[in-house]
């Protein structure tokens, strides 16, 4: 078994801002065996404050976890909780970010003469690079 549960949480806060994600996460450890294993996501606050609504899952492990959540959830989830033994989905992420996109590949090779030559040599070496 994959997905232990899904949970809509519903949040209310009185009085006070909106409650922080590694404190939502920290109440919904108590249920887990592994902490990292949680994944919470899309709160929204309603209108007037003092009520937030989001999403949870629970995977029953990280490994799980991994195979099955978006590449982008598990960055921000890598940022936010410190997880420093995931830190190779952080260095992926920078990778892609540092250079130029697909796009600005195939103008930079079209007129080179516009760009630096490391920034062609960057983007090129991204775009081919197997995955």
């Amino acid at each position: 078994m994959v997905l232990i549960d899904e949970k809509v949480i519903d949040v209310l806060h009185h009085g006070r801002a909106i409650v922080s994600k590694v404190e939502l996460k920290e109440k919904l450890d108590n249920d887990v065996k592994d902490p990292n294993a949680v994944f919470i996501f899309k709160f929204i606050t309603h209108f007037g404050g003092g009520k937030s609504t989001g999403f949870g899952l629970i995977y029953d492990s990280v490994e799980n976890a991994k195979k099955y959540e978006p590449k982008y959830k598990l960055i921000r989830w890598v940022k936010a909780f410190c997880c420093v033994e995931y830190a190779d989905c952080i260095e992926k992420a920078k990778a892609s970010a540092a250079g130029l996109g697909k796009k600005e590949v195939k103008y930079a090779r079209r007129y080179p003469y516009r760009f630096a030559p490391d920034q062609i040599n960057l983007a090129a070496n991204m775009v081919n690079e197997p995955e």
